[in-house]
């Protein structure tokens, strides 16, 4: 995940954060994310590279943080909670650039009536038919044993599902997910 403030020159080198073990990479992304609104850099970048796994939840790429145009604050960014050290050396801009090839997500063409499986949130895992698309929100509708839930999110947080009617149900099922 890169969280921006501003476009640092590409001159800038990219710095490492070590992560401390056990951390949770969408966790620690949301931390830096405040952490960036309260810094007073102009223009600072933060790759935080993980995906998510079959089962949505976030995996690390790899467990350190890459922060670029950080010049007086890169103390105060490796005093996040989760942060544990700044590394003296810098990585390597075909190593970032190769991180970033992971940020683009795959194109998937949503549709009325398909099976989806949303990610993330409060129904995340759970499975439903879009019922509705609007500009840049869809309506997902799961259905429960006793009731059904309409919920509204975003097109990036559902994955398509293909599968036999048969077994499109509301939870999940790992062996519909490779």
């Amino acid at each position: 995940m890169l969280i921006a403030k501003g476009t640092p020159a590409p001159s800038e080198p990219w710095r490492i954060l070590e992560v401390a073990i056990g951390q949770a990479p969408d966790i620690l992304a949301l931390r830096l994310a405040k952490e960036f609104k309260r810094i007073h850099e102009q223009a600072i970048e933060a790759l935080v590279p993980f995906r998510r796994n079959s089962q949505g939840e976030p995996e690390w790429i790899v467990e350190h943080v890459y922060v670029r145009g950080a010049n007086g604050s890169l103390r105060a960014l490796a005093r996040t909670p989760g942060i544990e050290s700044i590394r003296e050396e810098t990585a390597p801009a075909d190593w970032i650039t190769e991180l970033l090839s992971h940020e683009k997500p795959k194109s998937q063409v949503l549709k009325c009536g398909q099976f989806v499986r949303v990610l993330t949130g409060v129904c995340a895992r759970m499975c439903g038919h879009i019922e509705r698309m609007d500009a840049d929100t869809v309506t997902i509708g799961i259905a429960l044993r006793t009731k059904k839930i309409k919920l509204h999110t975003y097109p990036k947080n559902l994955q398509l599902v293909k599968c036999l009617p048969a077994e499109r149900v509301f939870f999940f099922h790992p062996e519909l997910f490779p």
